[in-house]
């Protein structure tokens, strides 16, 4: 089965995007109260349109990725930091490769704006089961107690990220 990717351009992509969230909301193990979640699963959408869907061949969304340039600290002006939001694959297609993929597509694509990022920053919780993948390029920078589990945070230099996720055999995407 071939998987490809589309930048939610449009309003239809973008309910697509949400709607998909929200009716996976539960398997996300979000590390935040239902309203802090969904700010920002939606945020992505609200700032710049940054959010990308995963198809399969019948158009079916079975993944999405949502981002941010800038961080709330500094007002969104260091727009040389992205925050990836979210990062979510339906079990079933949890496969090492389509994750590779995905994360192949991301690289891709942040390279390719105008203004490509420095840094990366994403946060998981202890129930995602990202630690090791996120260890190979990225760095713990703090870890919270909250009501929803651990929820860790890692920083990543972009050219690091690039190189992790290009350094596997992969396509080009655009």
């Amino acid at each position: 089965m071939n998987y490809h990717f589309s930048v939610c351009a449009t309003a239809n992509y973008q309910e697509k995007y949400i709607e998909f969230l929200l009716q996976n909301y539960e398997l996300l193990k979000l590390g935040y109260s239902f309203p802090v979640s969904l700010s920002y699963l939606s945020s992505p959408i609200f700032m710049e349109r940054e959010a990308i869907l995963v198809l399969d061949d019948e158009q079916n969304v079975i993944g999405a990725v949502g981002y941010i340039h800038g961080t709330g600290e500094q007002h969104y002006e260091d727009i040389h930091i992205v925050q990836i939001q979210v990062l979510f694959l339906l079990e079933k297609y949890r496969r090492s490769r389509l994750f590779l993929q995905v994360l192949q597509f991301l690289a891709q694509h942040l390279a390719q704006l105008k203004e490509p990022p420095l840094e990366l920053r994403f946060w998981a919780t202890d129930r995602t089961g990202l630690e090791k993948i996120s260890a190979r390029f990225a760095m713990k920078m703090s870890a919270t107690h909250t009501d929803y589990g651990i929820n860790t945070q890692y920083q990543a230099d972009f050219k690091s990220f690039y190189a992790f996720a290009m350094a596997y055999p992969h396509e080009r995407y655009y």
